[in-house]
């Protein structure tokens, strides 16, 4: 019985040490890549959990004029974009209170391309317009579960909000709301007729 004993404390051990080597390769992997991102970003992981994929938070708010969010640069916001297009919990997103502006909003979709979890972004209160939202199209023709868009209180205009309509016309989205947006018009293209 001592030997067998001994082999089987043996492999419990080398077990435990494999799963240590594990651990610490997982460890130093993400330590990489979070060496190749700007202080600036490393510091909205640490106060965002859900921009680390992180399953115990499934929303991101951020109110704009304060912390970390106002020394971004536009390669911060193009990486937090990835982030949040590599998430794999994140259902709402609220960006607002003038955080977001034309060229922002340009480089954060380009790093966020699509989503099958975000059902509810909040956009309200920022300063972009008909151009901000041109680089939100491709996310919203690539996002499966989006069920409500407010973009309201920034100056989309017309022409904005017709690239909004086209961009979400065969979207299952439920609610877009676009108030105090300078819209003076809209026209709106018939839906195809289906036979």
């Amino acid at each position: 019985m001592d030997n067998i004993e001994r082999l089987q404390r043996k492999k419990q051990q080398q077990k435990a040490r494999r799963k240590e080597k594990k651990a610490a390769k997982e460890e130093a992997a993400k330590m990489a890549v979070d060496n190749e991102v700007s202080e600036g970003v490393r510091r909205m992981r640490m106060l965002y959990p859900a921009l680390r994929n992180a399953n115990s938070k499934n929303s991101l708010h951020i109110e704009g004029g304060y912390g970390p969010v106002t020394s971004l640069t536009d390669e911060d916001w193009e990486q937090i974009g990835r982030d949040m297009n590599g998430s794999n919990y994140l259902e709402y997103l609220s960006l607002f209170g003038g955080i977001l502006n034309d060229q922002k909003m340009s480089y954060l979709f380009r790093g966020l391309t699509g989503s099958n979890t975000i059902k509810q972004i909040n956009l309200r209160n920022n300063d972009f317009g008909v151009e901000g939202v041109r680089s939100m199209v491709p996310f919203l023709q690539n996002t499966s579960n989006l069920k409500k868009l407010n973009v309201s209180n920034n100056n989309i205009g017309s022409e904005g909000f017709a690239l909004l309509w086209r961009a979400l016309c065969d979207r299952p989205i439920n609610h877009l709301i676009v108030s105090s947006c300078g819209i003076d018009s809209i026209e709106i293209d018939a839906a195809p007729q289906i036979t």
